[in-house]
């Protein structure tokens, strides 16, 4: 990893010196994050059903590869801690359905993951806003135990990249 350190005799993550916490960094950093999420959601629709290519995901793939559009990436901080295994470090599981995951919301126009250890809620809709409101209602309510209200990511420091459960 360019930015952090995996310590897995240990257990410990660190930053690297080249993780800066200048603004610019961590907005570039997080679009960077975010198209990476939705390009991976591209690729595991394909991979398990066949539908990454699917017409109504162009607007992700305009985002993911060109950067056109700006589309919401919501993250569910936990408000519980998780452990986290060496191997899942080393190489990560994507807990792409439901049935997996009990707290992951199915809804129209948006689509939830796990991945390690952080949940993301990622529009699959062109005209996500329209479902927007509902969608963040009912997921909020499936993961009101275990979780906290969703945040929508602007810069990486949203996300508890340590998995520390600081809310």
């Amino acid at each position: 990893s360019t930015y952090f350190q995996f310590n897995t005799e240990k257990h410990t993550v660190s930053m690297k010196p080249a993780f800066k916490l200048l603004p610019s960094f961590q907005s570039n950093y997080c679009i960077q994050f975010k198209k990476g999420l939705f390009k991976m959601f591209l690729e595991e629709s394909e991979r398990q059903f066949g539908t990454g290519h699917n017409l109504a995901y162009n607007f992700i793939r305009e985002y993911s590869r060109y950067g056109i559009g700006n589309y919401p990436v919501y993250y569910y901080p936990r408000a519980l801690g998780i452990i986290t295994l060496p191997e899942l470090i080393l190489s990560p599981k994507f807990y792409f359905q439901k049935t997996t995951q009990v707290y992951l919301v199915e809804e129209a126009g948006f689509f939830e993951f796990e991945f390690l250890g952080h949940v993301f809620g990622i529009p699959t809709s062109r005209e996500y806003n329209l479902v927007e409101g509902n969608y963040l209602r009912k997921s909020q309510l499936a993961k009101r135990r275990t979780f906290y209200p969703p945040m929508r990511i602007t810069k990486i420091t949203d996300i508890d990249l340590m998995l520390k459960c600081i809310h």
